[in-house]
Parts: structure tokens; C-alpha cells; sequence
């Protein structure tokens, strides 16, 4: 399945945006949540701050960032197993994602809730999303720039009829 040229660049800009601003968002709630355990915000105001930056931001950007991926992966000539970058990239924003809805969103709706009621433990532990997500998305970033190497599944020989040893056709 081949996108046409105008939708993919159209989904490169999305996925742009939206991987940009989930990094972005991430290390505001690194902010947040670490300005709590330094003592320089108050809970009461950064952690309901932080939930709905988690609901409003980080969820809906890490489904468009997934999906868009998953989209010109499937779609472009990169693939999802020709490149090993693109595996990585598409794997740790899936794990990204699923760690996201399941872990980062209910630990910010609880402090959230319990505010300075929150053990300290527990605070600390907040800053521990935001922290590897924003490495996560700083490694996918420079997979993108970079671009490094084929897998092995991209180095495979070319099919019966294909030129042999030619490059795939490459749309710019």
C-alpha cells in the first residue's frame, strides 16, 4: 500500500507536530512534577496543572504520533521492517503510548487528587515518565534525522524482475 504524495506529506507534518509537542509537553510535566519534590510548586496547583496537560496534550499527541507513524510506515517505501530505525521508532512510541494510557495518566489523575497528600515516594516517581519519554522522543528524533541503515528484512535480494542491486524508487 502506497499513500499518494501530497497525503504523505501531509501525515510527515502531522507526525512532525505531534511528536514535537509530546516532547514538549513531556518535559513541561517533568517541570511540574519536579518543581513539586524540590518544594518550589505547590501540589495543590501542579499536579491537577500536570493531569490535564496529561489528558488534554500527552494522550491525544501520543495516539496521533502512533498513528501517523504506523501510517507512513505502511504506506511510504521506508516500511516498518526494511529499516531498523523505523522498527525502533514505531516500537518505543507504541510502548511509549501503552505506558502513557496505562501508567503516567491514572499515577497524574491520583496526585492530582490527593495533591500534598501524596507520598513523597510517590512523587518522585512521577518524574520518572516524563523523564524517559523525553529521552525516548529525543532518540526517535535523531532516528529521523539520521536515518542509519537497512535491517536485514531491507537488505534481502531483490525480487524475480526487479533490477538487481537497484535502489528502491525514492519520491521526494
Amino acid at each position: 500500500m502506497k499513500i499518494s504524495r501530497n497525503i504523505r506529506r501531509l501525515t510527515i507534518v502531522v507526525h512532525t507536530a505531534a511528536s514535537v509537542g509530546w516532547l514538549g509537553a513531556a518535559v513541561i510535566l517533568l517541570v511540574l512534577t519536579s518543581g513539586v519534590v524540590t518544594g518550589d510548586l505547590e501540589p495543590a496547583a501542579a499536579y491537577p496543572a500536570a493531569a490535564r496537560i496529561g489528558t488534554m496534550v500527552v494522550v491525544p499527541l501520543s495516539l496521533l504520533a502512533l498513528l501517523t507513524g504506523l501510517v507512513l510506515a505502511l504506506g511510504t517505501h521506508w516500511g516498518v521492517f526494511r529499516h531498523w530505525w523505523v522498527t525502533v521508532k514505531l516500537a518505543t512510541t507504541a510502548l511509549m503510548t501503552v505506558l502513557v494510557l496505562g501508567l503516567l495518566m491514572p499515577a497524574l489523575r491520583t496526585a492530582a487528587d490527593t495533591g500534598a497528600a501524596l507520598p513523597p515516594d510517590e512523587q518522585s516517581g512521577l518524574m520518572i515518565g516524563p523523564s524517559v519519554s523525553s529521552g525516548l522522543l529525543m532518540l526517535n528524533l535523531v532516528l529521523s534525522v539520521y536515518r542509519p541503515g537497512r535491517s536485514r528484512a531491507g537488505r534481502r535480494p531483490a525480487r524475480q524482475g526487479a533490477l538487481v542491486g537497484a535502489a528502491p524508487a525514492r519520491s521526494r
